[in-house]
């Protein structure tokens, strides 16, 4: 699901990709997939701020890097 989301996004189908990455995010939080949640708020948050929406963005990537750090991604 983050995966298609990413491929919506770069192809500028902003609302289904949000939809999709939503979706994976909320399901990878369900499995505790900490790698998946990141990557789905680090698009997340870089989508947002390509929409102007720079206070959800900042929310939304500063929790990708808490995560990512949590599992020791650089």
């Amino acid at each position: 699901m983050v995966g298609a989301g990413e491929t919506l996004m770069w192809l500028g189908e902003y609302a289904q990709a949000r939809q999709w990455l939503e979706e994976g995010l909320a399901l990878a939080r369900k499995l505790g997939d900490v790698g998946s949640c990141a990557e789905a708020l680090a698009h997340l948050g870089q989508m947002t701020l390509e929409q102007g929406e720079p206070i959800e963005a900042t929310a939304r990537l500063e929790e990708s890097i808490a995560l990512a750090r949590q599992i020791g991604d650089k």
